[in-house]
């Protein structure tokens, strides 16, 4: 009877994840007012995915809330501020291959709008224009006119 030999081999892959840099791409958030939805996207790219988000130091505005992306590409902030105050922060964010980018941020939170308009045009060159009436209102059914001429 003939002995019986068993040869094995065993193959073994690693991947390492090997990647540029991860960056924050957003270079500034918008203000808001108390009482009012908030609503602002931090962006990164580069680097591999997934991302990790933290709030590295610093506070968001009271009542404000991070959570990252389904992509983790972006941090969304989103909430109803509450407290009037300028809110300074840095957010961090780490790629899947260690690589880590930091962005700060400052978002004033003001306890009641402050509106004002902008407004201009080029004026028409054509000789049958006698002028321009410019008219407001909250709605366009109630608008009023507020040129004189």
């Amino acid at each position: 009877m003939k002995p019986w030999r068993l040869s094995l081999l065993l193959v073994v892959f690693a991947t390492r994840c090997v990647s540029s840099s991860v960056d924050v791409t957003s270079s500034s958030l918008p203000n808001g007012t108390v009482k009012t939805a908030y609503s602002a996207v931090i962006r990164a790219s580069g680097g591999c995915t997934p991302y990790k988000w933290a709030i590295a130091s610093g506070a968001l505005p009271v009542d404000v809330t991070a959570k990252a992306s389904s992509t983790t590409t972006s941090l969304n902030l989103a909430g109803m501020p509450t407290t009037p105050a300028s809110y300074s922060f840095v957010v961090k964010v780490t790629g899947c291959g260690g690589h880590v980018s930091e962005a700060s941020y400052k978002v004033v939170i003001q306890a009641s709008a402050n509106h004002a308009v902008d407004l201009s045009w080029k004026a028409s060159t054509s000789a049958d224009v006698a002028g321009y009436n410019v008219y407001r209102g909250s709605d366009t059914t109630t608008l009023t006119k507020i040129s004189a001429t």
